[in-house]
C-alpha cells in the first residue's frame, strides 16, 4: 500500500489488486492510513476505487450527514 494523500477530509492510496479483495479490506487500509498519519478515525467512510492493470487507486472521504436547521433546534 502506498499512501498518496492522508488528510482529515480525504485519503488516496494505491494498492496491488491482491491487497484489496473486498470493501472491508479497503476500509481497513483507509483506517490504517488515518492512524499512521495521526488523523482521527472517521465514523463512516465512503470509498471509490479504480482498477488499472495490477493496481487499484482508492479515494476515501468521511460521510457527512446533513441535518436541517429546524431539526438541529429540535435536537437541542
Amino acid at each position: 500500500m502506498i499512501i498518496h494523500i492522508a488528510t482529515p477530509e480525504l485519503v488516496v492510496l494505491e494498492a496491488e489488486n491482491g491487497e484489496l479483495n473486498d470493501g472491508d479490506s479497503a476500509q481497513g487500509m483507509v483506517r490504517t492510513a488515518l492512524e499512521d498519519n495521526g488523523i482521527e478515525q472517521w465514523s463512516s467512510i465512503e470509498i471509490e476505487d479504480f482498477t488499472f492493470r495490477n493496481a487499484r487507486l482508492v479515494f476515501a472521504t468521511p460521510i457527512r450527514i446533513y441535518i436541517p436547521g429546524f431539526l438541529v433546534r429540535l435536537l437541542e
